[in-house]
């Protein structure tokens, strides 16, 4: 029996990964926007004075978690010496997705401290320990807030993280 080597049935292209990724950023984008807005004007808790500072504490969120995942992978590139890979827009993109979607799983209650943690987590041990873009085997974002979710599970009691709530106000609306 003779074995015969021939190419995978899915082809790796790098055009399409990268319409895939951006389709992604352009979802994640859109949602984050819909979720800073309806987080200071609709289901504000009674004990916040003024609404706007819940928008301005999901946005924090999500710049920070996004900023802390590109400045991960770019130390972590540059400990590499692999640094020309930032050149291209398209190398950016995956760090910001995985800060979007951690910002996006965690509850607006979240010190940010753990939003770090999480942030650190996800994108060193959840995807460039196991070789970066394409080879982790888990979602990033979520390897990171199911570490933080069992390791403080006092932060979901809420259960006010800005998907489910987002999901309340189309339900209820």
């Amino acid at each position: 029996m003779k074995a015969v080597m021939t190419n995978p049935p899915i082809v790796y292209n790098q055009q399409r990964t990268y319409k895939r990724q951006l389709n992604l950023h352009i979802t994640l984008l859109i949602t984050s926007i819909v979720t800073i807005i309806t987080r200071a004007f609709i289901n504000v808790p009674e004990n916040v004075t003024w609404a706007p500072d819940i928008m301005f504490q999901a946005l924090l969120m999500i710049v920070f978690a996004s900023f802390t995942s590109v400045v991960i992978e770019l130390l972590y590139a540059l400990s590499e010496g692999k640094s020309d890979e930032f050149r291209h827009y398209s190398r950016w993109i995956d760090p910001i997705n995985t800060g979007l979607l951690i910002a996006l799983l965690l509850p607006i209650t979240t010190p940010l401290y753990l939003l770090f943690i999480t942030t650190i987590i996800g994108v060193y041990i959840g995807k460039l320990v196991f070789g970066g873009y394409g080879y982790y085997i888990f979602q990033p974002a979520l390897v990171g807030v199911l570490f933080i979710q069992l390791s403080f599970p006092q932060i979901y009691d809420s259960l006010q993280t800005p998907l489910l709530k987002l999901k309340t106000v189309f339900l209820n609306a």
